[in-house]
Order: structure tokens, then sequence, then C-alpha cells
């Protein structure tokens, strides 16, 4: 069965849990060791925090890109946490991750923020469903959009 990969910090596993448990099948890490043994699991997308494996993010970003069997796997840079990111600083990390070929930087904090915790997540579960179909949970619930956003990443 195909799984999506959570990259994060050990601190963000019940909120992981909370958000793709019974939705989607997924393999947690907390290092790169553990991201590249993953990525030889069959992976339909990649989930990566801003802090995971302090700053590693960006080398994960380049191994998946730069790997033949993993380059074409949908990798998505994802801001969980108020962690003092100017927005000048949130615009270059957009940039960078856009040059280093992330298919899109999820601002889950700002989501959080804008649309209350149940719909972040739901967007989140929609744009998942839309880029793993495969590792959707067999029981999973219907994802019906709820007014969804013309763009999942904004």
């Amino acid at each position: 069965m195909p799984h999506i990969l959570v990259a994060a910090t050990q601190e963000s596993r019940d909120r992981v849990r909370l958000t793709l448990d019974g939705h989607f099948s997924y393999l947690f890490t907390t290092s790169a060791a553990e991201a590249h043994k993953a990525l030889e699991s069959e992976i339909e997308a990649v989930l990566c925090a801003l802090t995971f494996d302090e700053s590693g993010m960006f080398d994960l970003l380049r191994y998946v890109r730069d790997n033949k069997r993993t380059q074409a796997i949908p990798f998505f840079c994802v801001r969980t946490s108020d962690d003092v990111l100017s927005p000048v600083l949130l615009q270059s990390v957009k940039i960078s991750t856009d040059a280093l070929g992330a298919n899109g930087l999820i601002d889950l904090y700002s989501w959080r923020q804008e649309l209350g915790d149940e719909n972040a997540l739901h967007r989140l579960r929609l744009l998942l469903k839309s880029v793993a179909p495969g590792a959707r949970h067999a029981s999973a619930p219907d994802l019906t959009d709820l007014k969804q956003p013309s763009s999942l990443l904004t």
C-alpha cells in the first residue's frame, strides 16, 4: 500500500496522528536517515516540516529530487507553527523551495489561524487526496469540499 512520508519533529507526532489517522497510510520520520529509509517504500507524497531534523528540510528535498526513483513524488514543505518567520523570510523559504523543486509550501499555521483547526486540516486532507489517492484508507470518510478556496496552497 502506498504511503505519505511525513518528515517532522517528534513534538508534532500527535498533531500528525489527529490529521492523518483513519484517512491516510503514512510513515512518520524525525531524521534524515529515517526519511531516506522510508523512501525505499512506496511513497505517494512527502510532507516535510520546515523544522524537520534541525533545518534538514532543504537537504531532504534535494535528496528526493536528485534520486531518479523519487524525483516525481510530490513534495510539500509545511509550516506548522508560529516559528517567528517574518513575511520576508517566509517568502525567501517559498522561493528557495520552489527553486529546489517542491510542489508547494503549505502554511498550515496560517490556515489554522484563518480557517480554524478543523477546516485547515480538512483543506490539507483535500490536497493529499488529490496528490496521493493510493495512500487513502479504504474506510476513510469522504473528503468533500467545503467552499474550497481557488487554490489549496494559498
